[in-house]
């Protein structure tokens, strides 16, 4: 007992250091506080304390790869396989596939990293690759996964399409061979629209909870549009055959009725069959548009055929000159989408926002007349010019359904998917 400290001293003591009852008894049990107890969150976080940077630091794995998600997830025999055989086809078929295999199996299932592989694993690649095509391979191995993920997920969400309607049972086939991002994007527009038209079936009575898109699908399947469709249009699965074999093997329903009659038995709500003839050409047009086959054919046929031009604006007409580090941009005439690469595409893009230049996308009508007389001969019968009235009807009505939908969606599409920054 230290008898010679009054009250006062032993309260400004109290108020300095606190009581001492929450002192640990001894260093012994200090040591075995846990760092949550003793810190705050974000300073454990600071100083790479947490479980996670704990459990990096104990696995015997380099760090980049660990922090990587998708480097735990094991590839099957199978995958590694087909993940081989698409980097052998991106890389023109320079290397052999079992060597392909045999570093991605190293990287992807050992997870060494290509520093390690280059200088450790010789005899893996047994000196048929430099460095610089083991990175190569890395960064395709990247891009396949990436796009690997893409096409199991979306896989799946067509999978539950098909079980309803099952004449799209190719489809999903047809995905699984996908081999790039773009082949995979043109399930997805097929997948949106059956996903929608679904939940417009779906969702009666619950317009305030679904899509504008699906609002307008459920309009249409009250007022039984996709009914009178069947009964005016090739079926989209039948055209897809069509288009595969290019030639009519399955010939558009015969309609046996005024058209125009025929729209007024499904009037429901819409004013005239005006309206009813409109509404069944948009909804045809996109079910045309949203066929994978469709959109394969108009994205490799804008590549080839659409061109670009630009002219320079007033301001761009000063600015670049010949001196210019873009003057290639200011005057461009019909060139090749496909003949763009990055570079020059996004010096285009970068100068038409910047007002030096107008750029001009465009398909010569020649080309864009072949196309359309190519899927006509796939979509519908020819008619006479002296034909009665009701085949003549037929014929322009699916030639609108056409012409809008390469108009409205494909085009577009292809435009987005090619000329996007």
């Amino acid at each position: 007992m230290i008898s010679h400290i009054d009250a006062k001293q032993l309260q400004d003591a109290h108020d300095i250091f606190g009581d001492f009852d929450d002192l640990p008894p001894n260093p012994e049990q200090a040591k075995k506080l846990r760092l949550e107890e003793l810190y705050d969150p974000a300073e454990i976080k600071r100083k790479y304390e947490t479980a996670l940077d704990k459990r990096i630091k104990e696995t015997d794995v380099p760090e980049r790869m660990q922090l990587s998600a998708e480097s735990f997830l094991k590839p099957s025999v199978e995958e590694l396989q087909e993940e081989s055989e698409w980097i052998w086809r991106q890389r023109k078929e320079r290397d052999q596939v079992q060597v392909i295999k045999d570093v991605l199996q190293t990287y992807r299932d050992e997870l060494f990293e290509i520093p390690f592989i280059y200088t450790y694993r010789k005899h893996v690649y047994k000196d048929a690759l430099s460095k610089q095509d083991l990175w190569d391979i890395c960064n395709l191995d990247r891009q396949w996964r990436y796009m690997n993920e893409q096409k199991l997920r979306l896989i799946k969400q067509v999978e539950s399409i098909v079980s309803q309607y099952t004449h799209f049972g190719f489809i999903t086939g047809d995905l699984r061979s996908a081999q790039s991002l773009p082949e995979i994007e043109d399930y997805r527009g097929f997948n949106d629209f059956y996903q929608a038209l679904v939940a417009a079936g779906q969702g009666q009575g619950l317009m305030q909870k679904l899509s504008a898109k699906q609002i307008y699908l459920q309009k249409w399947v009250q007022n039984r549009i996709p009914e009178l469709v069947e009964k005016l249009f090739l079926r989209p699965w039948e055209f897809a055959d069509n288009l595969k074999h290019n030639q009519l093997l399955c010939a558009p329903p015969e309609v046996k009725k005024n058209i125009r009659d025929l729209a007024k038995e499904y009037l429901g709500t819409m004013q005239d069959e005006s309206h009813v003839l409109m509404a069944t050409t948009k909804y045809a047009a996109e079910e045309l548009s949203m066929l994978p086959i469709m959109r394969r054919l108009i994205r490799e046929f804008y590549l080839k055929h659409a061109l670009i031009s630009t002219e320079p604006t007033s301001k761009g007409e000063t600015e670049l000159d010949v001196f210019n580090p873009s003057y290639r941009v200011k005057r461009i005439f019909k060139r090749s989408v496909g003949t763009f690469y990055n570079d020059l595409w996004l010096d285009v893009k970068d100068h038409e926002a910047k007002g030096f230049v107008k750029v001009k996308i465009f398909i010569e009508k020649d080309k864009a007349k072949e196309l359309i007389a190519r899927l006509l001969a796939c979509y519908t019968l020819p008619v006479e010019a002296n034909a009665d009235e009701i085949p003549g009807q037929c014929k322009v009505i699916r030639e609108e359904t056409l012409n809008q939908a390469l108009k409205d969606h494909l085009f577009p599409y292809a435009c987005l998917l090619y000329t996007s920054p």
